[in-house]
Order: structure tokens, then sequence, then C-alpha cells
């Protein structure tokens, strides 16, 4: 596995748990995008969007892009949690720790 791959799976792990902490389990792409920042990834905005789809691709979160102009609304599904607290797993996202 390349470097570029661990990154791209702990980035996606990242974006999971940004929104399971969320208490409604949802945010927007630019908030997403400043936390990712805030934590050591320096995505551009383009690039959290590319992984956004991909989560979604996976049903790991649900993406509304028609609430607000221009921003995108993400929510945490049913699998994205399940895999954040370790009860399945998807390929091509980080597993979590187990102390966790």
């Amino acid at each position: 596995m390349s470097y570029q791959d661990l990154v791209t799976q702990h980035l996606r792990f990242a974006t999971l748990r940004i929104l399971a902490d969320e208490r409604n389990h949802a945010s927007n792409d630019s908030l997403i995008t400043d936390e990712l920042r805030r934590i050591g990834f320096n995505p551009t905005r383009d690039a959290v969007r590319a992984e956004l789809r991909w989560l979604e691709s996976v049903a790991a979160v649900g993406i509304d892009d028609t609430t607000l102009k221009g921003t995108w609304v993400v929510t945490l599904r049913e699998r994205g949690l399940d895999h954040i607290e370790r009860r399945l797993v998807i390929d091509g996202v980080r597993r979590p720790s187990p102390e966790r």
C-alpha cells in the first residue's frame, strides 16, 4: 500500500469520526474541510468532496447538495457509524483503534 493510500484511508476515517462526534451526525463540506485541516490534513474542498462521494458510494454517508446553494450537507449513515464503532469494516477506510 502506498503512502497516499494510507493518507486517504486516514482522511476517510477522520471524516466519519468528525460526523460521529456531531450531536446530529451531520455537518457540511466546508466545516468538514476546516476540521480536517485543523487535525493535520491539508485537503482542498474539491478533494474532500471527492472523498465524500466515495463514502457515499459505500453507503457510509448521505449527501444533500440541494439544501444550501454551493454547500453540501453530509449525514453519517448507519453503515459509517458501524465502521466507527467496529461492528463492520469498510474496505478503503482506516480501522478504528481498539481503545476507542
